[in-house]
């Protein structure tokens, strides 16, 4: 592990509805290439989306991811869908896990392998101590000397707050190394370096 800083670019999308001149962008941006489409889908999906709809009912959404998560998924993506993006993956693809730590369960998400920066490599839902918790692993921007693939230990807050805790994994990261960083981060042993509001 070694430590990165990462600053988030992006603009804030709206979860639920797209302004006319979005859709329009959107729409050049599927007759000029499917890639940039994908990124954005793949960012609203783990960003915004997801974790509105977590926070917003914590316990239902664990409990429909649950009991089947490939409907689930489906159901998330066609929000986006009527924004006038196009789904990037079939539900179907997104894998699911459930790790049991103490009392707490974890349901640990992971989506097709990332291909731009910001993009999720590992996502965790879960309600411990009654508060609900979201990390992400996502893919960091390339460095100097940087291997293709790095990522980056992130949270996401209720209020919208993205805390990166700097904690970089070089390689894939696994549901071990996701994880053990979890639980220094619920322990206190790791703190953010960034926090901004979104």
């Amino acid at each position: 592990m070694r430590p990165f800083i990462f600053y988030l670019t992006l603009l804030f999308f709206p979860i639920a509805s797209v302004t006319a001149d979005n859709q329009a962008e959107s729409k050049q941006q599927i007759r000029s290439g499917i890639n940039t489409n994908r990124h954005k889908i793949r960012y609203l999906f783990a960003h915004q989306t997801l974790p509105a709809l977590f926070f917003s009912n914590p316990a239902e959404t664990l409990t429909k991811i649950e009991h089947n998560s490939s409907a689930y998924f489906k159901s998330v993506l066609s929000l986006l869908d009527k924004d006038g993006y196009k789904n990037i993956y079939p539900s179907s693809e997104i894998e699911t896990f459930k790790i049991k730590k103490g009392d707490d369960l974890f349901v640990l998400i992971k989506p097709p392998h990332p291909e731009q920066p910001t993009e999720p490599y590992l996502i965790s839902l879960a309600i411990v101590d009654k508060t609900p918790k979201y990390y992400i692993f996502e893919k960091l921007a390339p460095v100097t000397g940087s291997v293709p693939d790095e990522a980056v230990f992130c949270e996401w807050s209720k209020s919208r707050i993205h805390s990166n805790y700097g904690i970089g994994i070089q390689g894939i990261p696994s549901a071990e190394n996701f994880m053990s960083i979890i639980d220094d981060a619920i322990n206190g042993r790791i703190k953010p370096v960034i926090r901004t509001q979104r």
